[in-house]
Order: C-alpha cells, then structure tokens, then sequence
C-alpha cells in the first residue's frame, strides 16, 4: 500500500471510527458493539500506521476505546460481585466465574490502552494531558503503582489544575505512593527470604 493508499484508507477508518463512537454516545454508553467498532477501526489504523510517528492520533484514540471497553468490564465485574452476594450459592458461584472472566477482559484491556498510549507518548509532542491521567488510573489498576506515580506526575506538570483538580492528584499521589513502597517493601522481603 503506498502513503496515498495508506491516507485514504486511514480516512475511512477514522470517519467509520466517528460514526461508531457516535452511535455508542446516542446509546447512552450502552451499545457494546459499537464501541468494539470504535477500537477495531482505530486497530487497524495503528496496522497501517506501525510508527506512532505517522498517525499518532491513531494511538491516542485506540488507547483511550481500549480504555472505555476496560471500564465497561471493570463495571461489569463490580456488577456481578454485587450480585453474587446477594443470589443463592449455586447463583453466586456462577456470578464470580462470570465477574473473573469481566476481569481477565479489563485486565485485558487496560494493559492493551496502556500499551497504545506508550506508542502515543513517546512521540513527545503535543501530548494530550488527559492521555497521562488514562495511563496513571490504569497502571493503578493493574496493580502497577510505580508507574501510575510516574504518568500522574507527568498531568501534573503538564497543565494548570484547578484547587479542587489539584488536590485530588495529591489524595491519588498519597494513595499511590503508599502502595509503591508496599509493593517495594514486598519484593525486598520475597527477595530476601529466596
């Protein structure tokens, strides 16, 4: 495919891309399918495009479908837990099975936006700051603390925030920090008793 070729296609992905995020917004955030249309046509944008340099759009929009599709099972997950302590034995056991495969799938997801952003960010240019606080709440997600800190420092020096935005990144800066060094503290204590 030439570079001509490659823009075309590109269009028509990103405009199928628009009108798919569109029906999933009408939907009011419900049309699961949709949204999956959204991130697979910003996929195989980053297929034509293997260089973030080249369409880094393409990253920045596939890592945040990604991200919405972990948060619609990160949802689910929280939804069926609920549900299992409320419902019969034989009805709670299948609400967990379905709750991890919930999970298995944001899981799934968040380490896949996580990835595409990565692509994103190390164009370094005209980074989008919303793009750093995805990637920090997800690393926190995953369990990864030390990154999640690192992509919450990078909002911070990014953008002016308000007081109240301001000191919501402490509280997260506080939370994450602690639980870096319990992870740190952790992996000394493994290490040491191997």
């Amino acid at each position: 495919m030439d570079a001509v070729e490659k823009a075309r296609y590109t269009r028509t992905l990103v405009e199928e891309a628009a009108d798919c995020y569109e029906r999933w917004q009408q939907s009011d955030l419900r049309d699961l399918k949709a949204l999956e249309c959204f991130v697979e046509r910003y996929r195989l944008t980053t297929e034509i495009h293997p260089s973030p340099m080249s369409c880094k759009i393409c990253y920045l929009n596939y890592g945040e479908g990604l991200r919405l599709l972990g948060i619609h099972y990160w949802d689910e997950e929280k939804r069926l837990l609920g549900a299992a302590g409320a419902a019969s034995p034989a009805e709670a056991q299948r609400f967990r099975r379905e709750a991890a495969a919930a999970r298995e799938k944001w899981t799934e997801h968040f380490r896949s936006s996580c990835d595409a952003l990565e692509a994103y960010f190390a164009t370094r240019e005209s980074i989008q700051p919303e793009a750093y606080d995805w990637a920090s709440q997800q690393y926190a997600a995953l369990g990864d603390f030390g990154r999640a800190l690192s992509y919450l420092n990078l909002l911070d020096r990014s953008v002016s925030l308000n007081e109240r935005d301001r000191q919501k990144v402490v509280e997260r800066r506080n939370v994450y920090k602690r639980r870096h060094e319990r992870q740190q503290l952790e992996e000394v204590r493994r290490s040491l008793d191997s």
